[in-house]
């Protein structure tokens, strides 16, 4: 289901925050001059901010049969780190292969571009549900250190594991 959500976010964010919903995607399109580097503070505070305040919401709402949404590895921290930096960088390779084609956008404007945003928004989407069928269980496959830091506020569980999915951007890069 969540890849579902990614995918529909995508679609219904996408022109107004070209769909930065992840800071390692943000700072890998920094990085890569495909996104203005003085935009990158607001942006994982938003990214941040948002995940904290949907993370309080859902345990106000489902509080005490919901956990908050923490991600807690059911396997050791080394293992779960590897699983998480592994699916985070196929995330984050196919992010930058599907979102950032500049060159077929320019040679080929107006309906090829829409075209373009449709496919990225699928496979990124596609590729999320794939992750988390691949490690869901083991990890909780975030993939997004901020999706991960908001549960783990509003749950005071800080027993994360967001390193390996940090480390993935500059690899995948």
């Amino acid at each position: 289901i969540r890849g579902f959500v990614v995918m529909i976010i995508i679609f219904s964010t996408g022109n107004i925050s070209e769909t930065h919903l992840n800071p390692t995607v943000t700072i890998s399109f920094a990085a890569l001059k495909h996104f203005p580097e003085k935009n990158v503070p607001v942006y994982i505070g938003a990214q941040v901010l948002a995940s904290v305040s949907a993370a309080f919401a859902l345990k106000a709402l489902f509080h005490p049969y919901m956990s908050g949404g923490v991600t807690v590895p059911s396997m050791g921290y080394g293992q779960a780190f590897a699983i998480e930096f592994i699916v985070s960088f196929m995330l984050m390779f196919v992010v930058t292969a599907v979102a950032t084609r500049t060159r077929v956008v320019r040679e080929f404007p107006g309906i090829i571009m829409v075209q373009v945003r449709l496919f990225a928004g699928i496979v990124v989407g596609a590729t999320v549900m794939i992750n988390i069928l691949m490690a869901g269980a083991a990890t909780g496959s975030s993939m997004n250190p901020a999706r991960t830091l908001g549960p783990a506020i509003a749950a005071h569980n800080y027993k994360i594991s967001m390193w390996g999915r940090c480390l993935h951007c500059a690899q995948a890069a």
